[in-house]
């Protein structure tokens, strides 16, 4: 062993330096083409809405979030569904850019002004969850906060009648 020896490095044939560089390559781009696929194929299946869902307009402004149901019923920061059917939220915001979170349900939406988005969810059992804002809004974004309240078909319908507006007790051309 000498201290002034220098070593040489294998040589290799520029079969063998385009094999070590184009079959690592197709692997790695092969694998992120198939989760990228998949993942792709994920999104699609998150984002199509099942048949038959309940639609209920969600509008986002500082620091609240509103709910308007099909029949006028409406309601501030509680968003109350029936249990056992896909709810379809429209949302929007008067102000600036909210993001609607249903944390038991994992799903958030951006709520933009001028602009409708939607989001959906299942709920699967009754009980009640947290909705937040996750997209800072000013200096109160911490209090946009209410829940999702999951009642039952029976529940949920006494609940739209109570909520409904009230249609004036005089009929049209009447006089009393």
């Amino acid at each position: 062993f000498r201290l002034d020896q220098v070593g040489k490095q294998p040589w290799l044939s520029s079969q063998a330096v385009l094999g070590w560089c184009i079959i690592p390559v197709v692997l790695f781009m092969a694998d992120d083409y198939y989760l990228f696929a998949k993942g792709w194929d994920l999104h699609d299946h998150m984002r199509a809405v099942p048949r038959g869902a309940y639609e209920i307009k969600a509008t986002g402004q500082m620091w609240s979030w509103s709910y308007e149901y099909p029949n006028g019923a409406s309601s501030i920061n509680e968003l109350i569904v029936p249990v056992g059917k896909p709810i379809l939220l429209r949302l929007s915001s008067l102000d600036v850019i909210h993001s609607h979170y249903v944390n038991k349900y994992r799903i958030t939406e951006d709520a933009v002004p001028g602009r409708t988005s939607y989001q959906w969810f299942l709920p699967n059992e009754e009980g009640e969850s947290v909705v937040t804002c996750r997209e800072y809004c000013g200096t109160a974004h911490s209090e946009m906060y209410g829940k999702v309240k999951v009642v039952s078909q029976v529940e949920f319908d006494k609940w739209l009648i109570d909520n409904a507006p009230k249609a004036s007790q005089e009929q049209p051309g009447e006089s009393g």
